[in-house]
């Protein structure tokens, strides 16, 4: 899934549209992408590890703490283009995943809610208040579970 490139400030902080305030920050946040590696252009992994979680009015951004100042491989996704988020863990002592499910065009890149198809993007998180967040800045249902690749997007996963 290709995502955004993510504009810095020479301090290192997202440059924000108009009327778009933050919300949230979420330190030591890793990024899984299970469907096809995913990322900013340029910078497409499975997993992006180390980085700060920033949920604004607009977009869920992830900043690349590794290269900061310097984006490096920060992205940012529209919360328009999520369809659903839900909380996964593999076992008990394991950090909690948020699971969203993304809305993605034929270019692979996140999409209005009409669009073709569902990709999954994960975030590790040391806590759970982003989830919380992030459910309630989408408007989407609150959803457990894996989100399954679909032809058609569905009201739940």
């Amino acid at each position: 899934m290709l995502l955004d490139c993510l504009e810095l400030s020479a301090s290192g902080r997202p440059l924000l549209g108009p009327g778009e305030f933050e919300r949230l920050l979420v330190e030591q946040v890793d990024l899984h992408f299970p469907d096809a590696p995913g990322g900013p252009p340029g910078a497409l992994a499975e997993r992006h590890a180390g980085g700060n979680a920033l949920l604004t009015t607009h977009r869920l951004c992830w900043l690349d703490a590794n290269a900061a100042p310097a984006p490096g491989a920060s992205c940012a996704l529209a919360l328009s283009a999520v369809a659903g988020a839900g909380i996964r863990a593999k076992h008990i002592f394991a950090a909690p995943r948020l699971c969203l499910c993304v809305c993605v065009n034929g270019a692979d890149r996140p999409a209005a809610a009409d669009a073709p198809e569902l990709r999954q993007c994960e975030a590790s998180l040391p806590r759970l208040e982003l989830l919380v967040a992030v459910a309630g800045a989408s408007q989407s249902p609150p959803l457990i579970g894996a989100c399954g690749r679909r032809t058609s997007v569905a009201s739940g996963l």
